[in-house]
């Protein structure tokens, strides 16, 4: 007969079990149905309060995966995430949703952001700084505008700019435009420069519906740059 264990080894023995049946995966082939809310993370207790909200992630680092198992041959298979804060110390407070697959994070929000720094209408106007949108705009903006760029606007309207770096060599350059022009249309160049010292002057010397091309006689090195707009003949 073999050797009967004492109590304290069998209490041993079945604590160690039962550790080891609490760190297992519990995986369930079926449908999940909980009439209640649910605590993940390593800080969720025992007796958890939840004044409202049916998920929760509670620990240092908060984050969920959206990971597509999709073969990328058959169909779209990218990876998604969202983040709340950064996990090193003393970095940023912010929710931000991120394409896992590229490495990026396009749309972020800093803690502290104010009330309707983007708000979206049920008539699909965007409010920025508003919550009251325009009803004859698409897109309204409460407050100062900044443009690191060219400007199209389907009405004709259209504005960017030059560096000076673009002439230093030939003193002409071409512009050239994202979509045609579909009608005829006028352009005013406005030289920006360093001082008011020398004399600077563009001249246009050819358009057409791609794009237009100019040349600048003066003093370059006074050139900080060259603003342009261009508007359907007539709406200047």
């Amino acid at each position: 007969m073999g050797q009967r264990l004492s109590r304290s080894a069998a209490a041993a023995v079945l604590s160690s079990f039962v550790a080891g049946a609490a760190l297992a995966d519990v995986v369930v082939a079926d449908d999940q149905i909980v009439q209640g809310s649910r605590c993940i993370g390593f800080d969720c207790v025992n007796g958890e309060i939840f004044p409202a909200d049916m998920i929760r992630l509670k620990e240092n680092n908060t984050r969920i995966k959206f990971e597509d198992t999709s073969d990328p041959l058959l169909g779209p298979a990218s990876d998604w995430g969202v983040t709340a804060n950064d996990s090193a110390s003393g970095g940023q407070s912010r929710l931000s949703f991120g394409d896992a697959s590229a490495a990026t994070e396009p749309f972020w929000i800093s803690s502290g952001a104010p009330s309707h720094s983007l708000h979206v209408t049920s008539e699909g106007r965007a409010g920025i700084g508003t919550d009251e949108p325009d009803a004859a705009a698409r897109l309204h903006v409460a407050g100062s505008m900044r443009i690191d760029g060219d400007l199209y606007v389907t009405g004709g309207a259209r504005s960017g700019r030059v560096p000076a770096s673009a002439f230093a060599a030939a003193r002409t350059t071409t512009v050239t435009f994202a979509q045609p022009y579909t009608r005829d249309y006028a352009i005013v160049l406005t030289p920006v420069a360093a001082s008011g010292k020398g004399r600077l002057l563009v001249v246009l010397t050819a358009k057409d519906e791609t794009g237009f091309t100019f040349s600048v006689a003066g003093k370059l090195s006074q050139l900080v740059e060259v603003a342009w707009a261009t508007r359907w003949v007539g709406e200047f």
